[in-house]
């Protein structure tokens, strides 16, 4: 990336000068690039002068110090004065860091005006602003900075040196000196582990790892910056990281051709993907599971994330539908962003329908989240695979079930016989309380027409039942209580 950079650097410079906007997810090492970039340009004579590095945080912390406690008069005062003082400078790059904690949607009017009246008029230098995303900064100066460079995550590939590289930086994990076969086959193991992981969560780890045995445990035990709570700060969702999901083929009972077929579908082009590769044949763009509510198609989407050793993604309505005008598309944006940061990733959407009904029938708002998923979905990233649920496909705006979209579209069916069996034997041993006058073969036949959600719902109930005689095991009779009143959602 730091030729990336110096180039795009070298021409912005070659040109008149201007702004250009460096993005990516913290601690994935913008600064690094940036800086390396700058030092390579210098080196080629592409760019003369020293870089000047704009310190805001200094001027803030110099006008409270000066003041005994700066106002908010002083405090912007002091900062207007850094920026100026770095923009009239000799410098020809102009290199201002966090620029998203200065420059934000409500950062001071006059601060801001300050930096876009500059980036206007750059006067052949250039001027590096570097922040996570776009949408962090102000509309103002997003508009004045057009030239953009996203550092993404790293690649296994690229993950791999960076360990290589921050484990030599760090005596305790590095003496005594260790077989260098031992130490390439460690680093591979736990490198394998950390999907998401950026330059910035391997150096916290390593600080605090004093031993070299100890690596692989704290690996397991660490939360990279992608998968935390807090990974962004108004996201409400979060990413399940590959080590942390559970569900597997066989925690799901029945649907035999629905798995077979999303392992065909799936599993197979990315566990084999060379292969598949070799012979020209292409994954599919998304896949559609519909069918009746309860039959297990989150749990599907969680098993193939699973079977594909994936970090999981799953979105509602709730995630993606905002009041504010232009929200819903900057969340859309924001979840697909994260997802290929943590390729392999299964990006799953529940009821789909809810989020991308027809344009026809769902106003404005409906058409411009469309607009913005298929904006998306044009973005190809290995790795990266897109799932969704519905109980209504005819509801979909067609637009997103055409090739290259959701192009293969999987029925997921209510239970047989065989499945209803399954399911209800899996939780007979689940939950261990089911007493011997309880025939898993009568409840098969007395729950035709059940979905793999009421058959579970139908074991929790008798279980209560159970409690209400304060027994501590569950009878034939709890389940015929049960089923005399229950209400089937789908028959």
């Amino acid at each position: 990336m730091e030729a990336t950079v110096e180039a795009r650097v070298a021409r912005t410079s070659a040109s008149g000068g201007g702004a250009l906007l460096v993005t990516g997810p913290r601690g994935v090492g913008k600064t690094y690039v940036v800086r390396a970039a700058l030092e390579a340009a210098q080196a080629n004579a592409t760019l003369r002068g020293d870089p000047v590095h704009v310190d805001l945080a200094g001027a803030r912390e110099r006008a409270a110090q000066a003041s005994g406690g700066a106002g908010a008069f002083e405090e912007d005062h002091a900062l207007r004065d850094a920026l100026d003082e770095a923009l009239g400078g000799e410098g020809r790059a102009v290199v201002v860091d966090d620029a998203d904690l200065w420059f934000s949607p409500k950062a001071d009017a006059r601060l801001v005006l300050t930096l876009v009246q500059a980036l206007r008029d750059a006067a052949g230098r250039v001027i590096v602003l570097i922040a996570p995303r776009p949408d962090d900064l102000h509309a103002l100066v997003c508009k004045a900075a057009p030239e953009r460079i996203e550092i993404p995550v790293p690649s296994p590939e690229e993950r791999l040196v960076i360990w290589r590289g921050t484990l030599a930086q760090y005596p305790p994990l590095s003496e005594p000196e260790p077989d260098k076969d031992t130490v390439d086959s460690l680093i591979r193991d736990v490198n394998a582990r950390c999907h998401g992981w950026v330059a910035g969560d391997i150096v916290d780890l390593c600080h605090g790892v004093e031993r070299l045995e100890d690596l692989a445990a704290s690996v397991d035990a660490y939360v990279p910056g992608l998968f935390r709570a807090d990974a962004g700060a108004d996201a409400p969702f979060t990413v399940v990281s590959a080590d942390r999901v559970s569900t597997s083929w066989d925690d799901i009972g029945g649907l035999e051709a629905t798995k077979q077929a999303l392992q065909e579908m799936i599993v197979w082009p990315t566990v084999y993907s060379e292969t598949f590769s070799s012979l020209g044949v292409a994954p599919p763009g998304g896949v559609l599971l519909y069918g009746p509510p309860g039959t297990g198609k989150t749990l599907l989407a969680s098993a193939v994330a699973k079977e594909t050793n994936a970090s999981l993604l799953s979105v509602s309505i709730s995630d993606v539908v905002r009041g504010h005008v232009g929200e819903s598309e900057r969340m859309i944006a924001a979840i697909f962003a994260m997802a290929r940061r943590a390729a392999p990733c299964v990006l799953f959407f529940d009821e789909f329908q809810a989020m991308f009904g027809s344009r026809a029938s769902s106003g404005e708002l409906g058409r411009k989240m469309i607009a913005q998923f298929l904006q998306e979905t044009d973005i190809h990233v290995p790795g990266l695979v897109i799932m969704a649920s519905t109980n209504v496909p005819e509801a979909i705006d067609p637009a997103l079930l055409r090739p290259g979209r959701f192009d293969r579209r999987l029925h997921v069916p209510l239970p047989d016989k065989v499945g209803r069996e399954t399911i209800l034997r899996r939780r007979q041993a689940t939950m261990r309380s089911w007493g011997p006058d309880v025939d898993v073969e009568v409840l098969v036949g007395a729950t035709e027409g059940w979905s793999g959600a009421e058959l579970v719902s139908l074991c929790d109930r008798a279980a209560l039942e159970a409690l209400r005689r304060n027994e501590k095991k569950i009878t034939a009779q709890d389940f015929r209580v049960v089923l005399a009143t229950a209400s089937v959602a789908v028959a």
